[in-house]
């Protein structure tokens, strides 16, 4: 039991450093086009999503208190409320799905799958409101989702079935692990 624990300790920060790594691979867009989805769905398909959230949480307070976590190496509490933080918020409630539905998925990748592409849209929406909110009125709802939304949907399902086939893969090694 107590092996158990040390191992869900290590596992916790481990995939918040894939999520670190992921979010500084970086193309600048209006809303950074990053691999930090990528990082997110991995945590939660490989180490379940408790841990996965703890990860991801791990994952906000380091760049709250200053350590650059972020996309672009960025950092700061108020990154959160930045036209993007809606996007890091989205993340929460991704995760926050993922972990209220995963037992009803069982071992299917892709109920999982499904779970995390519902869980992505309602990253979408916490993020295009929160954006809209910030530019304050001053862009459309077909702007924002020009800017926001569209560009990233092709790229974010293809992280999500890449992160599915790796998951697939490793998976199996890390719940192998024992000591």
């Amino acid at each position: 039991m107590r092996n158990k624990k040390i191992q869900n300790l290590v596992k916790i920060p481990l995939m918040t450093v894939i999520i670190i790594l992921c979010s500084w691979i970086t193309l600048p867009f209006p809303v950074p086009l990053t691999l930090q989805t990528f990082g997110l769905y991995a945590a939660l398909l490989l180490i379940g999503g408790r841990m996965g959230t703890l990860s991801l949480l791990l994952y906000i307070l380091l760049g709250c208190v200053g350590l650059p976590v972020f996309s672009g190496f960025s950092s700061g509490a108020g990154h959160l409320i930045s036209p993007t933080g809606g996007y890091i918020w989205g993340f929460l409630l991704c995760t926050l799905l993922y972990l209220a539905l995963e037992k009803v998925a069982s071992n299917s990748y892709l109920i999982k799958g499904l779970i995390l592409f519902s869980g992505t849209l309602i990253c979408y929406l916490s993020g295009t409101l929160w954006f809209m909110y910030t530019a304050a009125g001053q862009s459309s709802l077909y702007t924002v989702l020009t800017l926001c939304v569209l560009p990233y949907i092709i790229p974010d399902s293809l992280k999500l079935i890449s992160a599915i086939f790796i998951s697939k893969k490793v998976k199996p090694i890390i719940d192998k692990i024992k000591e």
